[in-house]
């Protein structure tokens, strides 16, 4: 707060005015200096704060769900996070990946327009090798794929693709499909060098190791769906149940072994090695005593062993209930 002045103060002040000893130019305040902001008009920034931080909730959805997907469908612990979300212009994404790469075109109708997923060749190395039954450790050098390893890593991402359309549920219902694959970023060209595009970098975690993959989509392939990308259209229905519906939809497509115990036989080293064709081994079990259906490792129906055309095959008669 400015100091208070007397009376006879403001009496002198009135007289120096009168006289021209002070001007009033002098009294009023200087006005705030203004800094001037950089601005690239080549690259305007066209999502605002808000659709920014809407898609960075939807790709960390689909994060989640393909981490589910992808554990479930390597049998092994899988772990996708998103690192950042960004605009930058086509040309500057080109040349932030290597190459070679694995760069999947996408078309996700009813969007018009392609997106690019982009997987680091390391990553999809990792990937086929768990999918071959091998530990998922990648090699360190960086290769085009040969053409039965893009088969294999076309097959992981389409579940990419099933997580993709599940996390785009409550703004639009896409049908992502894949349209090409290259290995080369020049030879991938979805839109003009100058156009702006959305880059969201996840980090992907298999057996220990960090690689990175990335999501490219245009401006304009998303400015149809623009006014919907809020977080009050992003939570109108309950992503809890979404997520348990997907999960359910996984789990369900999970293949378990299911084997029939006919029976036990005791028999000597000597009687097994003299085995014939045609030879009868009894077992302990009558042919009217059910039969024991385990799945997995633990006994779950009791059934009747049968014949369905011409393949043998068994009717479960009862459940068997676990003791508590």
């Amino acid at each position: 707060m400015g100091e208070i002045l007397s009376q006879a103060e403001i009496d002198a002040l009135l007289s120096a005015l009168h006289s021209g000893e002070v001007s009033l130019e002098g009294l009023k305040p200087k006005p705030a200096s203004r800094e001037a902001k950089p601005y690239d008009f080549r690259r305007p920034d066209r999502f605002s704060k808000d659709q920014i931080r809407t898609l960075s909730m939807i790709y960390g959805t689909f994060a989640r769900l393909f981490s589910t997907s992808l554990s479930v469908y390597l049998r092994t612990n899988v772990q996708v996070l998103v690192l950042s979300v960004d605009q930058l212009t086509y040309d500057e994404f080109v040349r932030s990946i290597p190459n070679p790469t694995v760069m999947f075109i996408l078309d996700l109708a009813p969007l018009d327009g392609q997106a690019i997923l982009e997987v680091n060749t390391s990553l999809a190395l990792q990937l086929i090798d768990r999918l071959l039954g091998g530990p998922g450790i990648g090699t360190g050098k960086a290769r085009p794929l040969t053409d039965i390893e893009q088969a294999l890593i076309e097959r992981i991402v389409e579940k990419a693709l099933i997580s993709l359309k599940e996390s785009w549920q409550t703004i639009i219902p896409l049908q992502p499909r894949i349209k090409a694959l290259e290995m080369n970023p020049q030879f991938a060209h979805i839109v003009a060098p100058s156009d702006i595009v959305l880059l969201v970098t996840m980090e992907a975690k298999v057996s220990g190791q960090s690689s990175l993959m990335n999501m490219c989509l245009p401006y304009i392939l998303l400015q149809p769906v623009l006014s919907r990308l809020s977080a009050t259209t992003l939570f109108a229905t309950r992503e809890g149940k979404r997520d348990e519906k997907v999960l359910l939809r996984v789990l369900q497509g999970v293949k378990v072994p299911v084997r029939v115990k006919l029976g036990e036989a005791l028999i000597t080293v000597r009687e097994l090695l003299e085995l014939r064709p045609n030879d009868v081994i009894r077992l302990d079990r009558g042919v009217d005593q059910l039969l024991e259906v385990i799945i997995g490792r633990s006994v779950k129906f009791l059934g009747r062993p049968g014949q369905v055309r011409r393949r043998l095959g068994v009717e479960t008669v009862m459940r068997v209930e676990e003791p508590r």
